[in-house]
């Protein structure tokens, strides 16, 4: 009994002294506990400072950024870049004039546009074009009625040349008013983009004015024209004066979007007749010429035209005629065209259909300037015309053309009608 008193007071003294041992350890760890908070809250402390110094970084820089923007250079908003690259897969099956053989050809070509246009003041517009395009003609210059370049020559450079550079003065109280001047692009009215008097690459180079009138739920159109074409050192220079004028009415009472235009024109040329041909002499491009190679005969083109369209089914259908006659010439002198348009090519996916007949008589138009592709280019020609496109994206095109026509229909020009057959596959890049 004793053994065992003894026993149990042996191991109650020796479970005090280590409880009396463990509360300086206990200590030690509060204190490390409390310094590492504290050197926590110093850590915390440095952190907000530095965060609050980087947020004033961040506006000194936002500051800095928003100055830099209202201080850019003004020119950077009065300029607009503008361009656009064609390459097209091209099938031509017609006579070869120089064998006298119906011939096959196959060709790549390419068409790459670039150009500016700025604001010179806040009543002029500037404009500035570069184009690709075959040399030809007399003095080796570029095509006046195409861009195109065809891949050969053994990936030779290309040419380079300039399409556009003109002024475009709108006055602001004349509202609708323009005044043009120097190598334009297109200013003519066309029903349905009609090639059948100016193909759609013609670059006129002279002076211009061109004015709308939008007046409730009709459109009133003017445009009068004053054109260089020749520069003749030895005789009268080779001219240009036309006018044209239409009217487009829109119907609201409908909800489809019902419109009909309706124009004319005229275009006088001067000092032509008796001149050896345009840019090429004694290239006839389908009208008549003496055998000195100079023009048979002077060219007044009379030009009326219409259109008439709506949307069915939310889908834009129109139909459109051309026609016009050389008032100068006594025979051969008419030419008409008659189509219709589905779809527009807008958002990607969609489309735009396009379907025409066309006849130009022998000196119905200057030849050079009508369509470069219809036919072979050039008056003497009618046939089918069928044009398809698709936007495959925002500034991405596909498009397919198919011409089949016939060449040397007139029965005064001593040669055989003959087949003209012309496939286009394109791929359009715009920017």
């Amino acid at each position: 009994m004793k053994k065992s008193v003894m026993a149990l007071c042996i191991g109650f003294l020796l479970l005090s002294g280590r409880a009396y041992a463990q509360q300086p350890d206990q200590s030690e760890q509060l204190e490390r506990l409390q310094r590492i908070v504290e050197e926590q809250n110093r850590t915390i402390s440095d952190l907000m400072q530095r965060l609050e110094s980087l947020e004033g970084v961040q506006e000194e820089q936002q500051e800095w950024i928003s100055e830099t923007k209202e201080a850019k250079p003004v020119w950077t908003d009065r300029v607009k870049l503008k361009g656009d690259l064609r390459y097209r897969y091209e099938y031509i099956d017609s006579l070869d004039t120089k064998t006298g053989k119906d011939e096959e050809r196959h060709r790549n070509r390419i068409r790459a546009r670039i150009g500016i246009e700025a604001k010179a003041t806040d009543t002029v517009d500037l404009g500035f074009q570069l184009s690709t395009s075959e040399a030809g003609g007399d003095e080796d210059l570029g095509d006046p009625v195409s861009g195109n370049q065809t891949l050969d020559n053994a990936w030779s450079l290309k040419e380079i040349w300039v399409s556009e550079a003109y002024f475009d003065w709108h006055p602001a109280n004349v509202e609708g008013l323009h005044v043009l001047g120097g190598k334009m692009k297109r200013p003519f009215i066309n029903p349905n983009a009609s090639e059948l008097v100016w193909d759609s690459d013609v670059n006129p180079e002279g002076g211009a004015l061109t004015y709308k009138k939008s007046l409730d739920s009709t459109d009133l159109m003017g445009n009068l024209y004053g054109f260089w074409i020749e520069e003749n050192s030895a005789s009268s220079d080779s001219l240009l004066v036309g006018a044209q004028g239409a009217l487009k009415q829109k119907f609201e009472a409908f909800d489809n979007g019902l419109y009909a235009m309706a124009g004319a024109s005229y275009y006088d040329y001067g000092g032509i007749e008796a001149k050896d041909t345009f840019f090429d002499d004694g290239k006839s491009f389908g009208n008549t010429i003496l055998p000195d190679g100079t023009y048979a005969e002077d060219f007044n083109e009379l030009e009326v035209f219409g259109e008439v369209g709506m949307r069915i089914k939310e889908v834009p259908v129109s139909v459109f005629a051309d026609y016009v006659q050389n008032l100068a010439a006594d025979e051969e002198d008419a030419g008409w065209s008659v189509g219709f348009g589905v779809g527009k090519t807008k958002d990607p996916g969609s489309w735009a259909f396009r379907y025409l007949y066309k006849e130009l008589e022998q000196d119905a138009v200057v030849g050079l300037f009508t369509d470069s592709d219809f036919g072979g280019g050039g008056t003497n020609v009618d046939g089918h015309e069928v044009n398809l496109t698709y936007q495959l994206a925002k500034n991405w095109q596909l498009a397919a053309s198919y011409f089949h026509n016939n060449q040397f229909i007139s029965d005064d020009d001593g040669r055989d009608e003959e087949d003209y057959r012309r496939l286009q596959l394109d791929v359009i890049f715009k920017f």
